[in-house]
This record gives structure tokens, sequence and C-alpha cells, in this order.
């Protein structure tokens, strides 16, 4: 039987949180660890496949409009061979038609973790409550349970962020969503993105 990939979706709905930067740091470390990886970048018209196997890579892209292309994109989902799929969701996707269907039928029955992402450009307790409580919809859905956490980028303190939302959001317990801290900013600190993303990975190892 064929070993399916380690899944993990990078998602949440603020624009220019630092989820592609977060998507590729993450595929830099596991193919430092001598892991091959997919990387999946979807904005909901097409999607963009990055196959990544040591020093090689394949991209091609399919596009996810219709229903034909949605159910060629499922059975393409199945057939990975890489030890981890990596998701990037644009942050767009609760505008389109074919959101609530990618995560019913494709992220959610695929994920062992999901990552919502956000900087501090934005009300985080807003768009956190709303991205919970549509993706705990999905997971009721689906019967679902995938470990739920928190990249809070540019915050001075994202851990204690992350606390102070649980305190405020006790219907979101069940989801026991755990805080991942936060990936340097590129632009001041590039040396210290992938030793963030390292950390990161090694707490979703653990």
């Amino acid at each position: 039987m064929k070993k399916q990939p380690h899944t993990l979706v990078i998602g949440g709905t603020q624009p220019a949180s630092g989820k592609s930067l977060l998507t590729l740091a993450l595929a830099n470390v596991l193919t430092n660890w001598g892991a091959t990886v997919t990387v999946v970048q979807c904005d909901y018209h097409t999607a963009t496949w990055t196959t990544i196997n040591g020093r090689s890579s394949h991209e091609w892209q399919t596009d996810i409009q219709t229903a034909a292309e949605l159910d060629e994109f499922w059975l393409a989902l199945q057939g990975i061979q890489s030890d981890y799929l990596l998701v990037d969701l644009a942050s767009s996707g609760p505008t389109h038609d074919n959101y609530t269907w990618l995560w019913n039928e494709c992220w959610l029955p695929l994920a062992q973790q999901i990552i919502l992402t956000y900087s501090t450009e934005t009300d985080v307790n807003t768009l956190l409550y709303q991205d919970l409580g549509a993706l705990q919809f999905s997971m009721e859905y689906t019967v679902t349970n995938p470990k739920i956490y928190t990249v809070l980028n540019q915050y001075p303190a994202p851990v204690a962020v992350h606390r102070q939302f649980q305190t405020r959001h006790a219907e979101f317990a069940a989801l026991d969503l755990q805080p991942l801290g936060m990936l340097a900013d590129a632009r001041k600190h590039p040396e210290q993105v992938l030793a963030d993303a390292t950390q990161i990975l090694t707490k979703l190892v653990a």
C-alpha cells in the first residue's frame, strides 16, 4: 500500500500574512533534512505544483474551476509520492465558490496539521475567529480532526496573543489550538527565517 505524504496546510484569510514565505521556508528545511516535498499553491482558479527531490525540482500548473477540473485535481492529490505535501492557500479563499469543496474534499481528508497565519496588520481576534468557525464547521462535516496551530508574524509576543484569544473564545477549546510562534521578517532578518522555520518544524514533528 502506498504511503501517504505527511500533509500540512498553511491557511488563514489575511492577505500578506507571510503564508507563502512560511511554506517556502518549511520546504527548504525539509529538503535540507533529506525529505522529498510537494508544494501546492492554491489561488482557487489555478493550483501551482512544485515537487522537490534533492537538488532537482519540477513545476506545473492545473486549473481548478470546473467540476471536471476539481475531480482531476482530487485524483492528482491522491497520487503524490513525496514525503511531505505543503499546501499554501490564498487568503481570498472564502470569496470563491470552490472554497468549501476544496476544504471538505481535499484539504481536511489529507491534512494532519493546519497552520493559520496572520501578521500585525490585522485584528487577529476577528479573522482567527472567522477562520476557526468555518474550519470547525467543515471538520464536523468531514469528521476529521487535524492539529491546528497559529503563526503570528511581527507580534512582540505571539504566544501571549494566542493565549489571550483562547481565553476569550472558549467555544474553540475542543480544537486544542496551539501556538508555533512567528517567522522573522525576511526583509529585516533574512538569516533568521530558516532558523525560525526549523524551530516550527521541530515542534510539528515532536
